[in-house]
């Protein structure tokens, strides 16, 4: 976690209920951590393909108003 913070791009953020998950890219590997809000902890850790995982940040991104 502490080189994805020191030499990650963070990508996306979402939410799910009580979980802040956000998408980094590092060093061409996409990686996915999911933070528990509440209980104020890291939940994961994981490596993902960006293609499983594009369609869950699809809905947060909003292109009505780009002009």
């Amino acid at each position: 976690m502490v080189l994805i913070m020191d030499s990650g791009y963070t990508l996306l953020a979402r939410k799910d209920g009580p979980l802040s998950i956000k998408l980094f890219e590092l060093n061409d590997f996409f990686v996915e951590v999911k933070y528990h809000l509440i209980e104020n902890k890291i939940v994961s850790v994981e490596i993902v393909n960006l293609k499983d995982v594009t369609d869950d940040y699809l809905a947060n991104i909003h292109i009505e108003n780009i002009y």
